[in-house]
């Protein structure tokens, strides 16, 4: 019985769970909380470098956060660029097409430099422009218009 005590009482120390009424997301929790303090116990039990310092359970916490935020941030970014550079894989290198660029919505550049409004009085903001000027504007009209004064 020690080990099943010392479990719940290294789980009581942090919880990661909230209650829930549904059984399957308080099983969830439990399942992650277990797993946790699993990875906490093998790692004070591993054999590290001497003088090597050994962090504590709230440490260890924080450390697989930021470890878990860090590499899905990097996951992220690296599947935005993906599918960027998938959908300029088969243009040629100067051909000026409309495409969906990466990132946020930002204002049509022909729009503004016309000083064209919404009916609510807002410039047209757009996440599609030009693959190869990298230029945000908002239909095909804008991208020649845009390209005959080039």
């Amino acid at each position: 019985m020690a080990g099943v005590d010392l479990n719940d009482q290294l789980r009581s120390y942090y919880p990661i769970g909230r209650k829930s009424h549904k059984w399957w997301r308080s099983c969830f929790w439990y399942l992650l909380e277990v797993a946790v303090l699993n990875a906490y116990i093998i790692y004070k039990t591993t054999a590290r470098p001497p003088g090597s310092k050994v962090l504590s359970h709230f440490q260890f916490h924080l450390e697989l956060a930021r470890s878990l935020c860090k590499e899905g941030g990097r996951k992220k970014a690296a599947a935005e660029a993906g599918v960027a550079a998938a959908g300029l894989a088969n243009q040629a290198p100067n051909a000026h097409r409309r495409v969906k660029l990466p990132g946020r919505k930002k204002q049509c550049y022909q729009c503004r430099a016309k000083d064209i409004r919404t009916a609510s009085g807002r410039r047209p903001e757009t996440a599609f422009g030009c693959a190869s000027c990298n230029v945000h504007l908002c239909d095909e009209l804008c991208l020649a218009q845009f390209h005959a004064h080039l």
